[in-house]
C-alpha cells in the first residue's frame, strides 16, 4: 500500500535535514530512533558520497507494510536515499511511522544500511 501524502511530507523532512546534516536537530527530536547523532552521522559518512536530495516524484508513491499490532496507523517502510555521484543509490533507510490521533505523524530510523 502507498503511505498517505502527509506521512510522505515527513519522510521527504527527515531526508531534507539528513542531506542537511542536521543529525543533533534529528536525534533530539527523536527521529533517529535507535540511533543517536554521531551514529547516524557516522554511517552516511562511511557510506562514502554526499546526499543530495531525491527528486519530488521519489516522494510521490512510497510503499509502506501496515503494522497489524499498534493501536495507531503505523507503517514500516524503506526509502533509498540520493547521492550527487550516484543519483538514486543503496543506501535506505528502514522507517517506522505512527499517525497519531491529533494528527502529529511520528518518525523513527530503524536503521539506515547500504542494501
Amino acid at each position: 500500500m502507498f503511505l498517505p501524502r502527509h506521512v510522505a511530507t515527513e519522510i521527504k523532512q527527515l531526508v531534507h535535514d539528513l542531506v542537511q546534516g542536521k543529525f543533533v536537530k534529528i536525534s533530539r527530536d527523536g527521529r533517529s530512533g535507535r540511533l543517536d547523532a554521531t551514529q547516524l552521522q557516522y554511517a552516511i559518512n562511511k557510506y562514502g558520497n554526499r546526499l543530495t536530495m531525491p527528486p519530488d516524484s521519489s516522494f510521490e508513491e512510497i510503499e509502506g507494510w501496515l503494522v497489524d499490532t499498534e493501536v495507531l496507523p503505523t507503517w514500516s517502510t524503506e526509502f533509498d536515499l540520493w547521492t550527487a555521484d550516484e543519483g538514486k543509490s543503496d543506501l535506505t533507510l528502514l522507517l517506522t511511522i505512527s499517525d497519531t490521533w491529533n494528527g502529529i505523524v511520528r518518525i523513527e530510523i530503524d536503521d539506515l544500511r547500504a542494501l
